[in-house]
């Protein structure tokens, strides 16, 4: 069985919702998640992507592009499936993709409280840049790294 990484599709945004619900633990209303996920898959399909093997959807990543700043929204990888280099291929991915639409720099904002994913992160080249009370809402702390 192998893992395949390919462009995300309408039919995957009940499924990629749920697990950027993991990643976004601010947000407790699915409906407000999925749309996001849906908007962001119509203005910049070529920078969503999700990990699938054998018809099982594992992992998605979704960003969009500013000028020349790719800005990651979501990388989740379900829990099962994490620590077997799938976020890495989602976001291998995502890099190539915005270097081919030529972005100098690269952000993910981290929600305070998935600040044990800050090694993989850095891992991949994204430094720590500054943190921001209450980005996502009251008491719901953004921690901004750059890659570039």
């Amino acid at each position: 069985m192998s893992v395949i990484i390919r462009p995300m599709e309408p039919k995957d945004l009940t499924e990629v919702s749920e697990m950027y619900l993991m990643t976004n633990p601010f947000t407790l209303n699915r409906e407000h998640v999925k749309e996001w996920a849906e908007k962001t898959l119509s203005k910049f399909s070529t920078l969503c992507y999700v990990a699938q093997e054998e018809g099982t959807l594992l992992g998605a990543t979704s960003g969009r592009l500013k000028s020349r700043l790719g800005i990651i929204d979501d990388l989740a990888v379900k829990p099962e499936h994490q620590h077997k280099k799938i976020g890495a291929g989602l976001l291998q991915k995502a890099l190539e993709e915005y270097t081919r639409l030529g972005a100098k720099k690269i952000r993910i904002e981290v929600h305070f409280k998935n600040a044990s994913s800050l090694p993989f992160w850095y891992k991949y080249g994204f430094r720590l840049t500054y943190c921001e009370q209450d980005h996502f809402g009251p008491y719901q702390d953004a921690i901004f790294l750059v890659k570039g």
